[in-house]
């Protein structure tokens, strides 16, 4: 979505004249990983990640939320149904930056039974004009089936 052009003029009369310029469009993020069923174990650390592409990538905000357990959220419109997940001792976000792709991470240590759920992962970015947009991604974490 960017890239760089050149501009040549030659009327034949001189050397030939160019000019270059770098164009950058603005795009609100596309999901690149769709993964969307992460495993792991009780007692062993899980990894869920999201990966997008998006410019500017500066002014992003990422929301982790853990679905309650029992309730049918989706979205961030069912408040009640969910609670965010933030840093303490057994869960960390991280957000790595390369270029035009973001990957926001959640990593939790020492998984419990109660840590076997539905995640929703969100940005939030401001686009030209002060505008809030977002994307929103479920994740499901689930028990690996025990070795035999």
């Amino acid at each position: 979505m960017l890239g760089d052009y050149a501009c040549v003029a030659d009327n034949g009369i001189g050397a030939p004249v160019n000019n270059s310029v770098r164009v950058n469009i603005r795009y609100k993020p596309e999901v690149l990983d769709g993964t969307a069923v992460f495993l792991s174990k009780v007692g062993g650390d899980a990894k869920l990640e999201c990966s997008f592409n998006a410019y500017p990538t500066d002014g992003h905000q990422f929301t982790w939320h853990r679905v309650v357990a029992g309730s049918h959220a989706e979205h961030e419109a069912d408040a009640s149904a969910k609670e965010e997940v933030t840093n303490d001792e057994r869960h960390e976000i991280v957000t790595d930056a390369e270029e035009n792709t973001l990957t926001s991470t959640l990593h939790i240590r020492n998984v419990q039974e109660t840590d076997f759920q539905k995640y929703i992962w969100t940005t939030y970015y401001d686009r030209v004009g002060h505008n809030i947009e977002q994307e929103t991604l479920v994740l499901n974490l689930i028990t690996m089936a025990p070795q035999l």
